[in-house]
């Protein structure tokens, strides 16, 4: 396997593994401040003062943070290597479409 495979299989799970330790430190439930996690107040922030569909892909919805959250691993390694804008676009259209599909199965199967 080529190494350039094994860096984005690697980041690919780094990069799911961010989404869903994100998603849970930014978890809270209405009316129990116990529940709070440590960054709570970012997504409490989004919610009060964003429209619900633009907080989905900050804080709210798993497979909608792969389109935010996965950009800047698409982008750190990319960046150096890739001279064509046309294949670093559409690799990190393919790299979120595919980090999205995980992070909705994973959102199904891991009950967050």
């Amino acid at each position: 396997m080529p190494l350039e495979a094994i860096i984005i299989i690697l980041l690919f799970i780094a990069n799911a593994l961010w989404i869903v330790g994100f998603y849970t430190a930014c978890g809270y439930e209405l009316g129990n401040p116990k529940s709070r996690m440590i960054l709570y107040w970012l997504r409490e922030y989004a919610e009060r003062h964003l429209p619900y569909f633009y907080t989905k892909p900050i804080c709210n919805c798993m497979p909608c943070m792969a389109s935010l959250h996965g950009l800047w691993y698409w982008i750190l390694p990319q960046f150096i290597e890739v001279n064509n804008w046309i294949v670093f676009v559409f690799g990190w259209i393919l790299y979120t479409g595919a980090l999205s599909g995980t992070m909705k199965l994973l959102s199904n199967k891991i009950d967050i």
